[in-house]
């Protein structure tokens, strides 16, 4: 997190000096190998997300078992979309638990 606060406030004069768009946050990603003792036989791998914006920082760990991509592309293609997918789905059940009547031509309107 040290080093994306770094860059947090470094870059901007960096921008500012090559007539370049001033970032508003920084995300800086690594991994390591890691392996809990009850997991015998499980080749796994942390991908960490270190970002800081003005709000303060915001670390995300994911454990994954994919090897042959960088951390950033397994972290962006693979894990952002599977959370936005939920997220999708809390807002249907969401829909559904709050619909005053369970007709399906209401539940159909909601998604127009």
């Amino acid at each position: 997190m040290a080093e994306a606060r770094h860059c947090l406030q470094t870059r901007p004069a960096y921008a500012r000096l090559n007539k370049l768009p001033i970032p508003y946050r920084v995300r800086l990603y690594s991994e390591a190998q890691y392996q809990a003792k009850s997991w015998k036989g499980l080749d796994t791998l942390v991908i960490y997300q270190a970002e800081v914006n003005p709000m303060g920082d915001n670390p995300r760990f994911v454990v994954t078992s994919i090897k042959n991509t960088s951390a950033r592309c397994a972290y962006e293609l693979f894990y952002c979309p599977r959370g936005q997918d939920e997220n999708f789905i809390k807002h249907l059940i969401v829909l559904l638990v709050l619909s005053p009547s369970k007709d399906c031509q209401l539940l159909m309107s909601n998604f127009k």
